[in-house]
């Protein structure tokens, strides 16, 4: 949404089964935080290298206009990343749930606006939804607040290009969340030189519709450039993206009258492959330049350093790669210009591409009855899409785990074997200029500050050392020395099927619930629950790539997650997964406690749904099977339950032996029923751990008497009493002491002083006969 508007967010709670909650209670919460995350088109290989690894242009904010329409490359892994702000609370409220399952909150955001109208935001909703059962479950989600209605982004399919070359621009107008925009584009090429005034002057050269989010234009003269795509929404809000980039020619230095920074290394390409050549394109601002090349720093013997002394403002360096470059290698250069130092780091990569499978599950049916029999086809394909023969293991369980486990524990399968990538920590070259190029200052000296949003003009302040160690070098040395058609492939997984037999559960008519009229629908009695439906530790796809596995559906009506993970040879790994819900049009849900105590007075519960387009008469009836749980009398109920609507039947029973119970419930209808049971613990009442009694002894006296119950639960063949007895005060005192007998603190001095004030400790010591 627009920074600055009012907006509503709307809460939607569903049971697992796929219908709305329709009696509940929502409390719901928002809270306000700053959004700087940039979003960059998705690469390939953003779970290995990060989002935008592959964005190879510098930042030119010397260029004019470059804070409106550039784009500020990702922050690599060592820069420090600070919290702008701590959230803040603006809402909370608590109201009934809609018909539809739903409620709306509406959030103003004119204050963050007023406030902090320089920055997006991001606004956090946790809701609380408590349902007819009385069970609570928690889910959130958040908006953007954007200062700008979407935002244009241009790339190209290389880091800059040689004469003659065919070039693609491409081009993605999205929102801050993410989401593209529709609209109309077009793409601009400008030449960019320098005047006499050393300003910059661009000249339209080109002007294209992009097909889609590309387009292609031919590089036919050297220079410097700057494509552009000037987007308008459907709405008529305006919209520009670009970037600036070079072309070369076969002897190009690069003597032309072109603005750079200071210092700039850019890849001819985005990704590599092991035999590739790197043509690295170095810039400097500052002509005849000196560039220091550290290449593969501190990476043992095949790091290499070299010298380039830069004729004009640029030179292409040649690094060949090797399969030890893979996945990725770091390149820092070093050179000095106008009495300053300048440091610039590149990472290059070279993708484990071979090493990584597609998994698709493709179910047979989406939406299953309970006991309905189905099954699932599991299909692995390679990097290039061709049938992929490896094993797989599946599981499949009922995804409301994912909600009580908090979700799965299970790292994905691509990272877990090949998440192997270098790490370079480098500061830049030790020099006497400070970090990161600042001129020379007098500590404690006025020197210029950033003004933010409310003047912040801390001016005097001494500046912070940031020195720090030099850290480089390689977290994990990748190891790539398998053999692409072969590999150090372990023993098979031996086959496993595991095969639930599922009982048919009860089947019967009840002829008297609907009035002792027509006979009633046949009623299932669903008893036969899993969390589990289905783990196969190994099975073998064919030479399609392909395998099936059939399953017959328990009684759950809830959704079921499919999960896969497949392993070839060389290593290749992969996983994907997918859902089925089961679920019925009339449904019984029943509450309970997990178990009950002998005199416990309890409520169950039933809680039915109704999904039919119509509203329905329902029967609903309990049952209890064995002697240890009673109910009311009352145990059936003709309730009318609207179309999509539910309702909530409470009886009171009472725990009276110990034992197992089971509990049924039926909701009947004309032409539909629904049934479930299901087994309960009763435990015994028991007796308290410990009853303590005193007497005192009359001074004519020898003895008194202590009088207690035991109780009629107890089992002595289970059970025994033990008795204690202290004769005085002090005796008691030290009965109750922990690890008296061991002197844990010493002595028998030092134990009682540790639980005991010092006074009463001397006087107990003399009461047993202690000095």
């Amino acid at each position: 949404v627009a920074l600055g508007e009012t907006f509503e967010a709307t809460v939607s709670a569903n049971y697992y089964h796929g219908a709305p909650v329709t009696e509940a209670t929502v409390k719901i919460k928002v809270q306000r935080d700053f959004f700087n995350n940039r979003w960059f088109p998705e690469g390939p290989w953003d779970w290995l290298y990060g989002s935008g690894y592959w964005w190879c242009y510098p930042e030119v904010s010397w260029y004019p206009g470059w804070g409106r329409w550039g784009c500020i490359r990702p922050a690599p892994p060592w820069w420090e990343q600070h919290r702008m702000g701590a959230p803040e609370l603006i809402l909370e409220q608590t109201s009934p749930i809609g018909p539809d399952g739903k409620v709306k909150v509406k959030i103003d955001s004119s204050i963050a606006k007023l406030v902090h109208g320089d920055q997006d935001h991001t606004y956090t909703i946790t809701a609380e939804v408590i349902d007819a059962s009385r069970r609570t479950i928690v889910g959130n989600g958040s908006v953007l607040a954007a200062r700008e209605p979407y935002s244009v982004t241009a790339w190209l399919d290389r880091g800059y290009a040689n004469l003659g070359d065919k070039v693609t621009g491409t081009f993605s107008a999205r929102t801050l969340d993410g989401k593209k925009v529709e609209g109309k584009a077009t793409a601009i090429l400008y030449s960019s030189t320098l005047n006499a005034k050393g300003e910059i002057e661009e000249k339209e050269i080109g002007k294209w519709t992009p097909e889609g989010e590309n387009w292609t234009f031919t590089a036919s003269k050297p220079g410097q450039y700057r494509v552009a795509v000037e987007f308008t929404d459907t709405k008529g809000r305006k919209q520009e993206g670009a970037t600036i980039f070079s072309v070369h020619g076969a002897n190009d230095k690069t003597k032309g009258n072109f603005r750079y920074n200071d210092l700039e290394l850019i890849p001819d390409k985005k990704e590599y492959r092991p035999g590739d050549t790197v043509k690295l394109l170095v810039n400097t601002n500052q002509p005849n330049s000196r560039v220091w090349l550290f290449i593969r720093p501190n990476q043992g013997k095949d790091r290499e350093t070299k010298i380039i002394n830069i004729s004009g403002k640029s030179q292409v360096v040649d690094i060949p790669l090797t399969l030890r470059d893979m996945p990725n290698f770091f390149i820092e250069a070093v050179t000095v210009s106008n009495g300053n130092v300048h440091t610039v780091n590149r990472e290059i990569v070279l993708p484990p591409e071979k090493r990584q499978l597609t998994v698709e599950v493709k179910p047979a049916k989406d939406k299953l009855k309970p006991r309905e029999k189905t099954s699932l086809t599991i299909k692995i394909t390679d990097h290039e899409g061709k049938p992929f023969q490896g094993s797989a293991a599946v599981t499949i369980y009922d995804k409301s785990l994912e909600y009580i486990s908090g979700g799965s524990n299970v790292d994905d399968i691509v990272p877990f074997f090949w998440d192997w990538k270098r790490h370079y920590y480098g500061r830049g070259m030790e020099h006497s200029q400070g970090f990161m190029g600042t001129h020379l200052q007098l500590p404690n000296s006025t020197f210029m500050q950033q003004l933010g949003i409310f003047g912040n003009v801390n001016a005097l302040g001494s500046r912070r050392d940031k020195s720090r160690s030099m850290r480089a070098g390689v977290e994990k040395e990748a190891f790539f020395s398998l053999a692409d058609e072969g590999g150090a492939n372990g023993a098979p997984m031996p086959a496993a099927s595991a095969k639930m037999d599922l009982a048919e559960g009860l089947a019967f008519s009840d002829a008297d619930a609907a009035g002792g009229e027509a006979a009633a629908p046949q009623v299932v009695v669903r008893s036969e629950f899993a969390d589990l439906l289905k783990w196969v530790g190994s099975i073998e796809t064919n030479e399609n790539g392909e395998a099936t596995i059939d399953m017959e559906m328990p009684d759950n009506l809830t959704t079921w997650k499919i999960k896969t993970w497949a392993i070839g040879k060389g290593t290749r790994v992969g996983e994907g997964s997918a859902e089925i819900v089961t679920s019925k049009d009339l449904i019984i849900r029943l509450q309970a406690p997990r178990f009950f105590i002998e005199k416990d007075e309890v409520t169950l519960s039933a809680v039915v749904h109704n999904y039919h387009k119509e509203a329905k008469e329902v029967t609903v009836s309990l049952e209890l099977d064995g002697k240890n749980l009673t109910a009311d009398n009352n145990q059936t109920h003709e309730v009318s339950i609207p179309s999509m609507g539910e309702t909530r039947i409470d009886w009171t029973a009472k725990a009276i032996a110990e034992g197992e119970t089971t509990i049924r419930m039926k909701a009947i209808a004309a032409d539909d029923s629904d049934a479930m049971e299901m087994k309960f613990p009763v435990y015994v009442h028991g007796m308290m751990k410990t009853d303590s009694f005193s007497r005192a002894i009359d001074p004519e006296g020898n003895s008194t008497t202590i009088e207690f119950n035991i109780p009629k639960e107890r089992r002595p063949a289970e059970s025994k009493l033990t008795l204690n007895y202290s004769p005085s005060v002090a005796s008691a005192m030290i009965d109750a002491l922990p690890y008296l007998s061991s002197y844990p603190y010493g002595c028998t001095e030092q134990t009682l002083n540790r639980f005991v004030p010092t006074t009463v400790v001397h006087h107990i010591l003399k009461d047993l006969g202690h000095d």
